[in-house]
């Protein structure tokens, strides 16, 4: 085979079937990627505080990081003092360095009602932002899952995403 533009396989009409399947591959001498290996997300964060779902009524209550049995579940002891393993994708970290980015209108979020005996955070949809400038408190209206409206502020709400926003009020709802 004739090299055609400086590529010694340029010609593939002229290949018979077992040049074209056993070819070397291009770039063959660059070692491949590999990717770097699985660890659990809350790994070594025994005494972390969290958010985590519980699956007796699905929504979210605070917690402490109990130890991390697998790299997809904790165990977290929730502030009732029962414990209960979560799915790592079910926790929400509190402490250490946590981003609490800006709230805009239609952004979801988990919403805890102020003055609220359990702490259960549920999922909502941010409905009113505070005015920029305006003296403390600050107020953000939400309205829940459930289409109740509450006001509270600013550190009981965490930013979630949507899929995890639809998934939450999705399994309270078939719950009620």
């Amino acid at each position: 085979i004739s090299p055609v533009g400086g590529h010694r396989y340029s010609n593939i009409e002229g290949m018979t079937h077992g040049e074209l399947i056993h070819r070397p591959k291009l770039n063959a001498h660059i070692a491949p990627v590999s990717a770097p290996p699985k660890r659990c997300l809350l790994q070594e964060s025994k005494g972390l505080h969290v958010i985590a779902e519980n699956e007796v009524d699905w929504c979210y209550y605070p917690g402490t990081v109990v130890e991390s049995d697998t790299p997809s579940t904790a165990i977290v002891r929730f502030a009732n003092n029962t414990t209960c393993s979560v799915k790592t994708k079910h926790i929400i970290p509190r402490s250490g360095t946590v981003c609490g980015p800006i709230l805009q209108k239609g952004d979801f979020v988990l919403a805890q009602r102020p003055n609220d005996v359990l702490e259960k955070f549920q999922p909502g949809i941010v409905l009113a932002v505070p005015i920029r400038g305006e003296p403390a408190p600050h107020h953000y209206t939400i309205i829940l899952w459930n289409r109740k409206q509450i006001v509270t502020n600013r550190r009981l709400l965490v930013k979630i995403s949507q899929r995890r926003f639809q998934e939450s009020a999705r399994l309270i709802y078939d719950l009620e």
